[in-house]
């Protein structure tokens, strides 16, 4: 069962704020789901049920409230020059609990991210476009105190102790690119981009099985189960064109364009064990899409 996202927001612009044009962006999310029952190990406490009769179901709860503020002015240099400049914020709360039991399965989690960003756009000749930009990532985690809900093979509930913390992460990311037009319709481009992402906090704050840890000690937090299990990533090529029509858009995609075997994050993350096994497979190979937006 799942509500939402109710997603609210509200944009607006001003056009002339000393040569720039201005534009805001406000916006909220709620989002609430009920996952199937199951009488997962992890689920069990001989204090409630005997052993392996415990069904229970997680639900996930989260809270987002967020902004978006740019400047913008594009008649720099002759009108060559487009420059953006502007400054994200995100505010998530999340949290898991297991529903019919009213036991917490992963505490609050407040990620707070702040993010400057420039990017500019430069007409070096009529048909070539430069462009280039920088973003600069400063995000923070808050996590009380809690204890891990798991259990051993007996329904024993074995959970564990760990001490909250502020664990916090700065990244800056850079992107580059060419847009080259030959002849119309016909446009040319590559582009280099770097990209920011929290993992699956709520697996490895759930995952944690040693007394004590804390997370204001942010690499003593492990994801899975074994360290052997560590997500590797995977660098992926794709391409694309597209052909503009008099009246639509036709486009030839291709994903995965050297066909690289690779395993995926989910089932490197999944964790160990016989149902683990089941899902521990590769990602897609080379995958071609034919599209035509009319």
């Amino acid at each position: 069962m799942e509500h939402g996202p109710y997603l609210r927001s509200q944009q607006s612009g001003h056009n002339n704020l000393a040569g720039f044009k201005l534009s805001t962006l406000l916006f909220s999310q709620e989002y609430e789901a009920l996952f199937g029952a199951t009488n997962s190990q992890s689920f069990q406490d001989t204090n409630i049920a005997s052993n392996k009769t415990l069904y229970d179901q997680s639900r996930a709860v989260s809270s987002k409230l967020g902004a978006k503020l740019t400047l913008t002015r594009d008649d720099l240099l002759e009108d060559t020059l487009k420059v953006t400049e502007g400054f994200d914020v995100l505010l998530d709360k999340n949290k898991q609990d297991l529903y019919l039991t009213k036991r917490t399965y992963v505490p609050e989690i407040e990620y707070t991210n702040y993010s400057p960003f420039l990017q500019t756009e430069y007409a070096l000749l009529d048909n070539v476009t430069l462009h280039a930009g920088v973003r600069h990532e400063i995000a923070r985690l808050k996590v009380d105190d809690y204890r891990t809900q798991s259990a051993d093979a007996n329904g024993v509930h074995d959970g564990v102790a760990v001490k909250g913390g502020t664990p916090k992460f700065n990244q800056a990311l850079y992107n580059v690119g060419i847009v080259y037009s030959p002849w119309e319709p016909l446009s040319l481009f590559a582009n280099y981009s770097e990209g920011f992402g929290m993992p699956d906090v709520g697996r490895a704050l759930r995952d944690i099985d040693t007394e004590g840890v804390d997370l204001s000690r942010a690499n003593n937090v492990k994801s899975f189960d074994d360290a052997g299990l560590g997500f590797d990533g995977y660098l992926l090529v794709d391409a694309a064109v597209g052909y503009k029509l008099p009246y639509g858009r036709v486009s030839l995609a291709v994903a995965n364009l050297l066909d690289k075997q690779y395993i995926t994050y989910y089932s490197q993350s999944v964790g160990l064990g016989t149902a683990a096994n089941t899902r521990y497979f590769s990602g897609r190979g080379r995958t071609n899409d034919i599209g035509l937006l009319h």
